[in-house]
């Protein structure tokens, strides 16, 4: 008797384990499941590559004349006949690998009139639009441009993109000098572009180096090198854009040398020496004030001194000292 009470409460223990891991089973599957299915609908929202192509297609919509018309729909299923330049689309849609025999879809549409015509979208577009409308509520964007490519879909604002000129920088490196530099100067020219460079040019400056691009296009630079100087020496830049906007902009330097020219007011040789001089009849060659009746005879330099190769001059015969030396002179 013992033995069959025993066997039924193993039996009920049994069943009532059972049950309950048939529970666990049952609510982690009614919740996991639904969650990797909407993991496996979200992995095709968004996509990189279809969001950087859709890009490329947004520059061809807005060159296209029929893109104020499209802006002012409330939907559209946009094809290559619904533009203007048709050929320019069939070449875009070719080049994206948009092929909308196959399902792949280009379509503008304005959030705030989703009722208009929710149901004339296929139903993963809708379930994407719906996903947009809802993740960013009062913040989403009004009109946007959706590209469904290979069941992958992105979207971009339709705003109409206003392209700006290229930006121009300079950055000089030198050795300062007062208010400006000593020749030898470098300035670094640098134009950029979101758009794409297509040339710099600048004018001014001793030496120019060759245009050097960056490798995604969007960067030029070039250095300018001043050798000679100057007090107003200009430097304009000329940079276009692949889209043809141009920037010009100019900077003036003032460039200085060393010299040792009386043109440059510099502080000239002090004398601090005794002069020689020859004697002719008695009386010394070069002055008035002394008398000798030797073969030579010295006084005190009474003029400035000049110097060449390293020799001093007094008068017209090399003195007995040396002159100091004159202050360096950096002018423009």
């Amino acid at each position: 008797m013992k033995y069959q009470n025993k066997k039924g409460f193993v039996l009920l223990e049994t069943l009532i384990v059972t049950i309950f891991t048939l529970i666990i089973f049952t609510v982690l599957y009614t919740s996991v499941v639904p969650l990797l299915g909407r993991y496996d609908t979200l992995s095709y929202y968004n996509d990189l590559d279809t969001t950087y192509d859709l890009y490329y297609l947004k520059k061809m919509l807005l060159a296209d004349s029929n893109y104020e018309s499209i802006s002012n729909l409330d939907y559209k299923n946009i094809t290559c006949g619904s533009l203007n330049d048709i050929e320019t689309c069939q070449d875009y849609f070719k080049s994206l690998d948009i092929n909308p025999t196959t399902g792949d879809e280009v379509i503008y549409l304005d959030l705030s009139k989703l009722n208009n015509y929710v149901n004339n979208l296929s139903d993963d577009v809708k379930d994407y639009v719906q996903y947009i409308d809802k993740k960013f509520k009062e913040d989403k964007p009004i009109k946007i441009l959706i590209l469904k490519r290979n069941s992958y879909l992105s979207y971009i604002t339709w705003d109409k993109y206003v392209p700006l000129p290229p930006t121009i920088t300079f950055s000089a490196s030198g050795t300062p000098r007062s208010s400006g530099y000593e020749k030898g100067l470098v300035v670094t020219v640098t134009c950029k572009s979101d758009e794409g460079m297509k040339s710099l040019n600048t004018s001014g400056g001793s030496v120019a180096s060759s245009i050097t691009t960056s490798s995604d296009g969007y960067t030029q630079t070039r250095t300018v090198t001043f050798n000679d100087a100057g007090s107003n020496k200009n430097l304009t830049v000329n940079c276009t854009a692949i889209n043809d906007m141009v920037a010009t902009s100019s900077k003036t330097y003032s460039i200085y040398e060393y010299s040792r020219d009386s043109s440059c007011n510099c502080e000239t040789y002090n004398c601090s020496c005794t002069c020689k001089y020859e004697v002719s009849s008695g009386i010394c060659t070069g002055t008035s004030s002394k008398s000798t009746t030797g073969s030579s005879c010295s006084s005190a330099c009474s003029t400035k001194c000049s110097n060449s190769l390293g020799s001093s001059y007094c008068g017209y015969k090399y003195s007995t000292g040396s002159c100091s030396q004159r202050k360096k002179c950096w002018h423009t």
